[in-house]
């Protein structure tokens, strides 16, 4: 079998991004086809790998058939990269006046007219969130205290504005 380098950037395999055209490799990088996205029984996707086009299944999840080879599963590709990072079908970037936008295969080209949105930043200290951790009352609430620290932060310094509850 054809020894291949893995994808250095992958995501859990998308089921209905890989219908809609989103790049889908395999685990382990071998060259792969895909012949029938829909077949009525047992593993519904099938095509074709490695050099010698050995014969596969997979799963809706992207598992092959035989739970013996991980390293055959279907992941998802990144569609291109942007500022050094990889950019998957359904990311949101920015357009070039700001707007929202959800990348999408054919719908993304790396340019100058996309960036990734700002989003808040800490800047507590490791001490300052460790101490946040210690003091909460049990294990099961060290998660939100850290999370309140983090969003209090971010208002506190007006990277986020914080929305009244109406209701």
């Amino acid at each position: 079998m054809n020894q291949m380098t893995p994808p250095r950037y992958t995501r859990k395999f998308d089921y209905k991004a890989a219908m809609r055209g989103a790049p889908v490799g395999l685990e382990c990088g071998q060259p792969f086809e895909v012949w029938k996205w829909d077949l009525k029984m047992g593993y519904p996707i099938i095509g074709c790998h490695g050099d010698k086009d050995q014969i596969a299944r997979w799963d809706l999840d992207g598992s092959h058939s035989s739970m013996n080879t991980p390293q055959l599963a279907l992941v998802m590709l990144p569609l291109g990269m942007l500022d050094g990072l990889p950019v998957f079908d359904g990311d949101v970037l920015l357009a070039e006046h700001g707007q929202e936008v959800k990348a999408a295969p054919g719908h993304f080209q790396p340019s100058a007219f996309w960036r990734w949105p700002a989003y808040p930043t800490c800047q507590l200290s490791n001490t300052e969130l460790s101490a946040i951790v210690a003091h909460a009352p049990e294990q099961a609430h060290r998660w939100r205290y850290l999370a309140d620290a983090v969003l209090r932060d971010a208002v506190q310094r007006g990277q986020v504005r914080p929305v009244e509850n109406t209701a």
